[in-house]
């Protein structure tokens, strides 16, 4: 888990090891971390990172803001990629069928809502996204998928604004990829 990811500092982060797993070192030299990693840890960090996981739990509504998107959207040809099993709460991947997702994205970038075709290390990659097709979805759907993820900060005005920004975009964006 990345602690940027709950706004705490770049550089601190926590990895769960299911019982039983065994892992080589990623440092040697020190008995730390069960002899997984040598080298003293970043005590600051490692608050920072405590605080910002207590404050995240102070928006336990954050799913249902999620789910009010995705239900919004259900009119548009949509699939919400993942949404039968546990999730995070905070992000939506939905793939926009017959829709250009790079036209959604930039749609959306000129009206000041920022969102992804990916995480932010497979940005610039044209190709389609490998976790995308290992989940099963083709390279076309997978061209035509946007993630969305809320914040701490998102409210339900931000999501009435987007999905209606959505529901002008789609259609360009689909019009769009039909003429390529």
């Amino acid at each position: 888990m990345s602690a940027h990811k709950l706004y705490a500092p770049k550089g601190i982060g926590a990895l769960f090891v299911r019982k039983g797993l065994v892992l080589d070192s990623y440092i040697l030299g020190g008995a730390q971390e069960r002899r997984r990693r040598a080298g003293t840890e970043n005590v600051p960090l490692a608050i920072a990172f405590g605080v910002a996981a207590d404050v995240a739990m102070d928006r336990a509504d954050i799913g249902s803001l999620r789910d009010s998107l995705e239900n919004s959207l259900s009119s548009l040809p949509i699939t919400i990629n993942g949404k039968t099993v546990r999730r995070l709460p905070n992000t939506s991947n939905i793939t926009f069928h017959g829709a250009d997702a790079e036209g959604i994205v930039i749609g959306l970038d000129l009206n000041g809502v920022a969102v992804s075709t990916g995480s932010a290390c497979s940005s610039g990659r044209v190709e389609p996204s490998r976790a995308l097709l290992a989940m099963g979805l083709s390279p076309e759907d997978a061209r035509s998928t946007v993630r969305i993820s809320l914040s701490r900060f998102t409210t339900a005005v931000e999501i009435d604004r987007a999905v209606s920004l959505l529901r002008e975009i789609v259609p360009r964006a689909q019009r769009a990829a039909a003429t390529t």
